[in-house]
């Protein structure tokens, strides 16, 4: 069982070196209530929950993307009809 106080670095490095990590799982798990596995678990959760997350943007930004290069499209195809028109216009014009 850990109890609070002070230990100097030397100290913790003899201990840590004599024990090894038994010594440092058990303690981590004394002083945060939760053994390393659990952390891991949490910490690898939490990672899957972000990449979900981050291909859902992905996914929004794509077909934001997707809309945006049809507007484009339309707005294009209307600016090209404009420029005929206005072409054909002169060129009647100029009979």
């Amino acid at each position: 069982m850990a109890t609070e106080g002070n230990v100097s670095e030397r100290t913790l490095t003899k201990a840590i070196k004599a024990e090894g990590w038994d010594l440092l799982l058990e303690l981590g798990a004394e002083l945060t209530g939760e053994t390393f596995e659990e952390f891991e678990e949490r910490r690898q959760q939490r990672i899957i929950e972000e990449a979900k997350s981050a291909q859902e943007t992905v996914r929004i930004l794509r077909a934001k993307r997707a809309a945006l290069d049809k507007r484009a499209i339309v707005a294009l195809d209307a600016f090209d009809r404009s420029l005929d028109d206005r072409q054909r216009n002169r060129a009647g014009r100029g009979r």
